[in-house]
């Protein structure tokens, strides 16, 4: 929300619960509030707001209790309730992985750079692949299982950065990529580990930045 859409969400809340407002006394104490609830709340719409509090309200909730530090924690994980947060699929995921793992260290280091970042997160390193690339097939559902669980671990901390305001869905998408291992917004040679000298395509691109900044 922008500076005036965070005062005008700021008196809807004041209409709505008048003793959570009840202390502000000063001028320094509402700029306080509004610096506060700016910050937390940057990467939402007022539409999203306005609907997060519709769904707060009718919650139950008693308008006579929730203090202005209860009502920002709520909406958080209101808001958070209410997004779709880009998620991996944990089968997909795992059979490109498979496909991906090979003896070869060199060979598995290349691949595991275009994996999406969450995915590599997971692994933790190249020599995972190698290592799941010479066990034993009969294995293979355990090491799926623990894949499993340590990808949901990955994807629960962005989640908990989301609600602490640390990250944003364009973050949280360019993590996970895609499951072919580009990554959305970035150039095709990104995610080509093979290339070794600079396309045509991106002497092109610094170009234009060089340009953009005056260089």
């Amino acid at each position: 929300m922008t500076k005036e859409e965070t005062r005008e969400f700021l008196h809807i809340l004041n209409i709505n619960f008048p003793n959570a407002f009840k202390h502000l006394k000063t001028q320094k104490d509402i700029q306080g509030i509004e610096h506060m609830w700016i910050t937390g709340f940057k990467n939402q719409t007022l539409e999203q707001m306005l609907q997060a509090l519709t769904d707060y309200l009718s919650t139950g909730i008693d308008i006579s209790t929730p203090s202005l530090g209860k009502l920002f924690g709520d909406m958080k994980k209101m808001i958070v309730n209410q997004i779709d947060l880009p998620q991996l699929n944990i089968d997909e995921s795992w059979n490109k992985v498979l496909s991906l793992a090979k003896c070869d260290y060199n060979q598995s280091k290349q691949n595991f750079y275009t994996l999406p970042i969450n995915v590599q997160k997971a692994l933790g390193s190249p020599q995972a692949l190698v290592d799941i690339a010479y066990s034993n097939p009969n294995r293979n559902d355990y090491l799926r299982n623990d894949f499993a669980k340590k990808l949901q671990n990955v994807l629960s901390e962005e989640v908990k950065k989301y609600q602490a305001g640390h990250t944003d869905m364009k973050s949280i998408a360019y993590d996970n990529g895609t499951i072919d291992g580009t990554i959305e917004g970035l150039p095709n040679w990104y995610a080509n580990t093979k290339q070794t000298e600079p396309t045509q395509e991106l002497l092109l691109e610094i170009e234009q930045m060089k340009k953009e900044m005056g260089l």
